[in-house]
């Protein structure tokens, strides 16, 4: 594929970037529900497992969180909380969470906004389906070592919050550049043989804070 250039377009925020990575490194870590409910147990472990659920969280936290221009927003929503009431609601056949989840909570993006950029390709990674030239060919599992340990995941994320661009309308301008990308590091992450090119600049797998 061919490199894009990074000088182009707008990047997302640093302080936006370490947040995100933040985010995925206490999933990875299981403790991103540490101060929900200290005394329940929540079945974090089902984030895991193929499925939607990683994407899910993704979609609860950035769309409650920030604009389609990385600023900040209050929703009203109590974040952690919500995830809390997901990892429930999908651990738990009988448990009624309030409000009641609705398929529109969880596709609230359009094509070519940022948050919707990274929630999809979370999805897709949870669900072990992404389609993209480096992981062509490879066998097993790809998502569970990197999802299931804080700094796999964490420098995952931080890779696409660095590479993301965006141009004067808030729209993504290199979406299969960051798809692409993210997938050499899952690659490299599960294939010791494999050979990123071209290799990862400092800025790329900055981690920021």
């Amino acid at each position: 594929m061919q490199p894009f250039d990074g000088r182009k377009g707008k990047r997302l925020a640093y302080d936006l970037v370490a947040d995100l990575r933040f985010f995925a490194f206490y999933i990875g870590n299981e403790t991103i529900l540490a101060y929900v409910a200290p005394w329940k147990h929540y079945n974090i472990e089902k984030v895991f497992e193929p499925g939607e659920a990683l994407g899910h969280i993704f979609t609860i936290s950035l769309y409650n969180r920030y604009n389609e221009k990385g600023e900040h927003i209050r929703t009203g929503v109590n974040v952690s909380q919500r995830i809390g009431q997901y990892i429930q609601h999908i651990s738990e056949p009988d448990y009624q969470p309030h409000p009641p989840f609705t398929a529109e909570e969880f596709s609230p993006g359009s094509v070519g906004d940022w948050r919707e950029v990274l929630v999809s390709f979370m999805r897709d990674f949870g669900k072990r389906n992404l389609q993209t030239a480096p992981l062509e060919g490879f066998v097993g599992d790809y998502a569970e070592d990197i999802i299931n340990y804080g700094s796999g995941l964490e420098m995952l994320t931080a890779i696409i919050g660095n590479i993301i661009r965006l141009d004067s309308d808030y729209q993504v301008m290199n979406e299969d550049w960051v798809r692409y990308r993210a997938s050499q590091y899952i690659r490299a992450h599960q294939d010791l043989t494999y050979q990123v090119q071209p290799r990862f600049k400092a800025w790329e797998t900055a981690l920021w804070s």
